[in-house]
């Protein structure tokens, strides 16, 4: 069973019935929406197909909605592309005009306050790049150091600039609105600076009364860097996206922010996720490069909880493909080499880890099988994921969109039950042994441990240590008791 989860991104080699039927079938476990791209009506179509898909093969499949952020861009350039030399000057200016190999215009209002003499201008993915040796009221005078050919609407970067604009644009909030309506998993948020950035979403959302769904705040930024500790505080989970960050810090220290920035989410429970270039030969090839292969394979014992696949599936010439490697190479990692995966989490001293801590120990006495888990929020199964159990953590709950989250979190296996509020305990317990059977997690005589830590269909704070085949007694579990109230 493969426990790091793969996120593919739709677009327009993937956003097929038929197609994304085959994609989730090769491993995917969450899609990705892209709101820098296309449109309304694309994002109400990726989203109603995603849920038609899951529910077809019966299988949670998250929805990650991705926020464009203040992606700052070249506008229009003459003829649609204009070759910059090495040593040439260049007037730089900011506002809507069209670029020319004299005049580079960026669409970002606050390029004066924000830039300085000595300040490096990065364009596209870094490839040519200008440092500002003159600076005037309305405009900047730069030298190209790295020249190359520009083409429209690339992107820009400062890398030595703390830039001013807020990144919840105007877009972003349109676009946030919309896809909370849609009723997505996730949302991710670009080009986060500080924790201000993502507790400014919440306020937002608070004020036009959104329930919010849990939020991943994207670390591709300097200034995000030296923040990550209060960001990691704030959001409920960190993606890694290594081109911007390769961009924006050294490309050398990529490696070591990627490990640095897993830790830190793990360390307090929250989801981490690794993203870009993981699989990028494949856009054009059917097979990827040994160093593709190496990276997946580091990403995985970091301890991430899912990598991400962005062109590859979007406009790739073979994203079935590109998933079924993706699962393929995890998988034989973690086969191999499960017990360097690192658990890196910090118990707080709350309940429900006093709870799953004593679950985790009972299980891995008895080498149990199978954890299975019962809750409304899904907590309790972050929590025991946090742990990096070895065996299976089945998650069972009555809620759909708790088992979508789910399938974004490491080693969990959602499944929403099917057992009425009312069902006495017993009944639980026994729909869950037919689930664990007709999974193949377990098998007759094997040893499992259920917990619960929330009231649960009668109980809560439950441990209970069972052998699948034997009857179920009433012993600790009077049928139809309702949970008692919390005490202290």
């Amino acid at each position: 069973m493969r426990r790091t989860k793969i996120i593919c991104t739709l677009g327009p080699s993937s956003a097929e019935y038929g197609i994304l039927l085959e994609i989730v079938r090769a491993g995917m476990d969450v899609a990705r929406i892209n709101f820098s791209h296309g449109d309304p009506a694309f994002y109400h179509h990726a989203v109603r197909l995603v849920r038609r898909v899951s529910q077809e093969l019966k299988k949670p499949v998250a929805i990650l909605a991705d926020l464009q952020g203040i992606k700052i861009r070249i506008g229009e350039v003459e003829q649609g592309a204009v070759e910059l030399e090495k040593g040439s000057s260049v007037v730089v200016l900011p506002g809507e005009g069209v670029t020319t190999a004299q005049k580079l215009y960026i669409r970002y209002e606050p390029l004066l306050e924000d830039l300085k003499v000595g300040d490096d201008i990065l364009l596209d993915d870094g490839l040519i790049k200008l440092k500002v040796q003159e600076k005037f009221a309305d405009r900047l005078h730069a030298t190209v150091l790295e020249g190359g050919v520009l083409r429209s609407r690339k992107g820009v970067h400062f890398p030595r600039t703390n830039t001013s604009a807020r990144t919840f644009t105007e877009k972003d909030q349109r676009d946030l609105e919309m896809a909370v309506h849609l009723g997505v998993d996730y949302v991710a948020l670009s080009f986060v600076r500080d924790g201000e950035d993502i507790a400014r979403v919440r306020s937002w959302a608070r004020e036009r009364g959104f329930r919010l769904p849990p939020l991943i705040a994207k670390i591709e930024r300097k200034e995000a860097l030296h923040a990550a500790e209060e960001i990691a505080q704030e959001a409920d989970g960190l993606m890694v996206a290594r081109g911007d960050l390769g961009v924006e810090a050294p490309i050398e220290m990529v490696p070591v922010y990627q490990k640095m920035l897993v830790k830190l989410a793990k360390e307090r429970g929250k989801i981490a996720i690794i993203a870009t270039q993981m699989l990028e030969s494949m856009r054009e090839s059917s097979s990827p490069t040994r160093a593709e292969v190496t990276d997946i394979a580091n990403a995985v014992l970091d301890g991430a909880d899912a990598l991400m696949l962005s062109a590859e599936t979007a406009i790739g010439k073979y994203p079935v493909l590109a998933t079924q490697m993706m699962h393929t190479v995890v998988e034989a990692t973690e086969r191999h080499l499960a017990s360097r995966i690192p658990s890196f989490y910090r118990p707080r001293g709350i309940l429900p880890e006093a709870i799953v801590f004593g679950a985790l120990q009972t299980a891995c006495n008895v080498n149990a099988r199978a954890l299975v888990v019962f809750t409304h929020s899904g907590f309790t199964a972050l929590v025991l994921s946090s742990f990096r159990p070895g065996m299976p953590i089945l998650a069972l709950t009555p809620e759909e969109e708790t088992a979508h989250q789910l399938a974004l979190v490491w080693g969990v296996l959602p499944e929403v039950l099917d057992v009425p509020e009312e069902a006495e305990s017993i009944t639980l317990l026994r729909r869950a042994e037919e689930i664990l059977l007709g999974r193949k997690l377990a098998r007759p005589g094997d040893p499992v441990v259920f917990v619960a830590s929330s009231p649960f269909l009668g109980y809560r704070n439950l441990i209970r240590l069972h052998r699948l085949g034997e009857p179920f007694t009433e012993e600790g579990i009077p049928p139809g008791t309702p949970a008692p109230e919390p005490t202290g």
